[in-house]
């Protein structure tokens, strides 16, 4: 009779032997930094915290010993308890007698940042500001410089060795001098069966075959164990896993989260991309290049124009709070994020957290923070409704390059829908800001005044009869009230300046040929006259009746009047400001439009834009197109922002890198440009030492359990240090002398003797160092989320190994509902990823968030994971399939026990593993009824 080996029974087997270490603080800490500490900067400081030198009701809040100790009412804050939190309570305003802060509620958005802050335990990194790990004083960068991370990069003499015979690589003599200057010996080598499983799931996520281990066991010597590695190197596989490395470091995901949780329809252009460009082995310093400005890298035609466009999809990847009505506000927030995952991915370094002040641990000022952020603010990526809500905000979207009348015919569409998306946001931004319309980027510049906007005096009539008006509608004196009625736009300008003034009208017989204009500027008044019987100038629409100069925030009026206008019609619809600088980009803007009239998208009402937004995002959701910036029209440098907020300007900071790794003078930027391609040429260069330095932790961190920098996304002072600094310099070294190749750098790593070291280390190293310092003996690791699945899959033999496409249209998926995968039997990592909605097999065994740069991953022991593997239906199916399959290679009793081990483990059980099994399967036989 046969029996099936339960779920239970097989994934016990397969993952219960994986080690379990112990979860990481590093997510707590960054979402610390770069939600919460803005918040308490922003809202809390002025009356809580040693700088202001104001402690009401006895509490500090810039500190973690603060809130623990409270103020004179004790502790305001119990880590992980909301409800027994008086913090809580006092910035919902539920507490009558303590409503905080007192002058101006916290948004939602707030509040629920700050009670996830406490429901995550309230991690908090400030205890070492207790300790005096502060920086008090001003940055002393020449100091600076010669710390570890920022000295630049050093080439050391390989260490000489008692014992020369164990050593196979310059990295082993590293390891070993280390060893031997504490008296210790490293572990023994793994064996065969052992070390061949550990290469396969660290080079491709997959286990090895049987035969695959029967024919390295049967000859493990150096010359097979190379042939394996330059094997697995060729693989797609190789791609796919390491790839997904890379995805966990640049936050990737098919949706935004946050606030709106839209799909990215064409991020799964940018997630091939990295797992092509590693299958390549494409140089590390191309591939930084693509992603931080592949959009304006120059010479480049084709198919590696294409490739580039796709590669600065990096930047677009991150949350957006996409219903954000401040714009400005969208903007700096979208470049700080930006910016810090450019810091903790390429550099190792929060630099976000140099927002709101000098950064309290490492050598970046608040100077340097704006320096780099209006690089990004100068950038373009959250633009328009992409989503056909006027309300909501998307991502700027462009075309692969390609030629031909079908590529030209796209081209047009997704430029009339990018002039639709940002009209219809202008247009709401319009009456949240009271009328006033700024449309820098659209053909018409400046600022414009609608009639909706205007004071009216006496009686004018509302009317929609001429098709060639601004807006919904304008409105007409009805030949009435001459001479006492009038039409008053007041308003403001955003800088002070010489500014040209338009009226718009409709230009038809009838109208008043001598209206009376009044201007009020810093100089005083004008008076000009405006012939509404002649076709407007500017787009047939807008008028220019004279250049004046104003102040920003001084006056600003402009008056229509009615008088010596006896039996005509005198036309009011909108008054536009435009800087006479300007003029030039909107005649450019204004001409690239096709036909002499202007756009008629400008004269649709809200109504007319939803319905043609909704046409075009249609007609274009399934097109060839890629999600990537482009610079901002307006490419500036940015005002530094006190304290971090948006609306107070400080001084304006040029442009340029963080000065403790760049002491010359600012980059030259061109004009117009945002600054990012000579950001990503400093980054690669080779007088920046922490961008080789973070990505060979990140390798080895990869291979060998734990990174010679344990804190692989923070090389600062919070950081946890070099254990080895001489061997990061060593590996930083030789990547950059082999010009960046990561396969390289793998295949050196996976052929020393460190690497191919057992997880056993005799009772001398094991007790002398407990957690593996020293690296001298393999880390043991557990299986990753997507391992755990891909491998079930490939064991039952289902695995389809086409690679993925198109996330949302390939299967089906709604990414702001939970995601199910099983019905799928493609790798992990060509599956959507969903913010706010993971799925359950990578959730729960602690994929990474993709909120975060996520280079190391927390890894928790928790009874879901027991009850999923236990319940699951993916399980129980692969299960079956398994059992069956091993029930078909069997042939005498216990061989089916065997082949499950070789299969699943890579190994033979041993006699006391064997014996438990058939005993195993003896009590389910006698047991139940055997299942044919």
């Amino acid at each position: 009779m046969r029996q099936f080996l339960s779920a239970a029974t097989l994934t016990a087997i397969f993952v219960g032997q994986c080690f379990l270490a112990p979860a990481s603080a590093d997510e707590g800490v960054t979402f610390f930094e770069r939600e919460v500490r803005p918040i308490l900067v922003s809202r809390c400081y002025e009356c809580h915290s040693e700088e202001s030198g104001k402690r009401k009701g006895g509490l500090w809040l810039d500190r973690r010993a603060g809130w623990v100790e409270g103020g004179d009412s004790g502790p305001v804050l119990v880590a992980g308890d909301l409800d027994r939190s008086k913090l809580v309570h006092a910035i919902r305003y539920t507490d009558t007698d303590l409503q905080m802060p007192p002058k101006s509620r916290m948004s939602k958005a707030e509040v629920s940042t700050l009670e996830k802050w406490i429901v995550m335990g309230a991690p908090d990194p400030r205890d070492q500001a207790m300790a005096g790990a502060v920086r008090q004083d001003n940055i002393d960068y020449d100091l600076a410089r010669r710390g570890w991370a920022f000295r630049p990069l050093q080439d050391p003499a390989i260490p000489p060795v008692a014992d020369g015979e164990w050593v196979r690589d310059g990295v082993d003599a590293f390891i070993l001098s280390n060893l031997e200057s504490d008296g210790l010996r490293p572990a023994a080598d793994a064996v065969p069966e052992v070390l061949l499983r550990r290469l396969f799931y660290d080079l491709t996520g997959l286990p090895p075959t049987i035969e695959e281990v029967a024919s390295f066991t049967a000859d493990p010597g150096s010359a097979s164990w190379v042939r394996v590695v330059d094997d697995l190197l060729a693989r797609p596989a190789f791609g796919e896993k390491w790839g997904r490395h890379w995805l966990d470091v640049v936050r990737y995901a098919d949706s935004n989260g946050g606030d709106r949780n839209f799909t990215f329809y064409q991020a799964w252009r940018y997630r091939n991309w990295v797992i092509d460009a590693m299958n390549r082995d494409m140089s590390f310093y191309d591939f930084a290049r693509a992603q931080l400005a592949g959009d304006l890298l120059p010479n480049l035609s084709g198919e590696r124009r294409s490739e580039a466009l796709i590669a600065s999809t990096f930047l677009a990847l991150g949350p957006k709070m996409l219903t954000e009505r401040d714009k400005e506000k969208l903007w700096m927030d979208t470049a700080d994020e930006q910016l810090d995952t450019v810091g903790r991915a390429f550099l190792g370094l929060t630099l976000g957290c140099a927002r709101c002040h000098d950064h309290k641990f490492d050598p970046v000022s608040q100077e340097d923070y704006y320096a780099m952020v209006g690089i990004f603010r100068s950038t373009e990526v959250v633009a328009g409704t992409r989503n056909g809500c006027v309300n909501v905000a998307s991502w700027v979207e462009q075309v692969l390059p390609a030629e031909g009348p079908e590529w030209d015919d796209l081209n047009r569409k997704v430029e009339r829908l990018d002039l639709a998306m940002r009209l219809a946001v202008e247009k709401t931004y319009m009456q949240k800001a009271g009328g006033k319309m700024t449309l820098d980027d659209l053909p018409l510049a400046g600022v414009i005044y609608d009639d909706a906007d205007a004071e009216f005096v006496g009686t004018w009539k509302e009317s929609t009869f001429s098709d060639n008006r601004f807006g919904a509608g304008y409105v007409h004196d009805d030949k009435n009230g001459k001479g006492t009625n009038r039409a008053i736009f007041r308003g403001s300008l955003p800088e002070s300046g010489r500014y040209e003034v338009r009226i718009a009208y409709s230009a038809l017989p009838g109208r008043a040929k001598q209206v009376p204009i009044r201007v009020l500027a810093r100089d005083g008044g004008h008076e000009v006259s405006l012939d509404e019987t002649v076709s407007p100038e500017v787009g047939g629409l807008f008028q220019p009746v004279g250049q004046f100069q104003f102040e920003k925030g001084g006056r600003c009026e402009v008056s229509v009047g009615t008088a010596g206008t006896e039996g005509e019609y005198v036309i009011v619809d909108a008054v536009q400001f435009i800087a006479v600088k300007d003029i030039e980009r909107e005649a450019a803007a204004i001409a690239a439009l096709d036909g002499a009239e202007i756009d008629p998208l400008l004269k649709m009402n809200d109504k007319e834009i939803r319905k043609e937004l909704e046409r075009l995002v249609a007609e274009l959701k399934n097109e060839a197109l890629v999600m990537a910036p482009r610079d901002a029209a307006d490419a500036d440098d940015c005002h530094l922002r006190v304290r971090g907020e948006v609306s107070q300007l400080g001084e304006k900071i040029p442009r340029g890198f963080l000065k403790v790794l760049c002491d010359d003078e600012a980059p030259h930027i061109p004009a117009g440009a945002s600054g990012r391609l000579e950001l990503a040429d400093w980054m690669v260069d080779e007088s920046n030492p922490l961008l080789d330095r973070v990505i060979v932790n990140r390798i080895w961190y990869h291979l060998l359990g734990q990174g010679v920098v344990e804190t692989v996304d923070n090389f600062g002072r919070l950081g946890s240090g070099p254990t080895h600094p001489e061997l990061l310099d060593h590996l930083a070294s030789s990547f950059r002398s082999s010009g960046g190749s990561v396969k390289g750098l793998v295949r050196k790593l996976v052929l020393s003797r460190t690497y191919q070291l057992s997880v056993d280390a005799s009772s001398d190293l094991a007790s002398a160092d407990p957690t593996n310092k020293s690296f001298g003996r393999q880390t043991r690791r557990r299986l990753t989320a997507e391992e755990i699945r891909d491998s079930l899959l490939f064991l039952s033999d289902s695995l389809d190994r086409t690679p993925g496409g198109s996330t949302s249209n390939s299967y089906g998926q709604d990414l702001d509902k939970p995601i199910v995968f099983d019905d799928y039997n493609i790798r992990t990592v060509y599956l959507p990823v969903a913010r706010n909605n993971l799925a359950v097999e990578l959730s729960v065994f602690d994929a990474a968030n993709p909120d975060l740069v996520s280079g190391r991953r927390a890894e928790t022991t928790v009874p879901t994971q027991a009850l999923y593997l236990l319940n699951s239906e993916f399980i129980h199916e692969r299960a079956s399939i398994i059992g069956r399959m091993a029930l078909d290679a069997g042939g005498n009793p216990g061989e089916e026990v065997d082949w499950l081990y070789q299969t699943l483990l890579g190994r033979a059980p041993n006699p006391v593993e064997k014996q438990r099994a058939l005993a195993f399967l003896a009590d389910l036989s006698g047991g139940s009824e055997a299942r044919d």
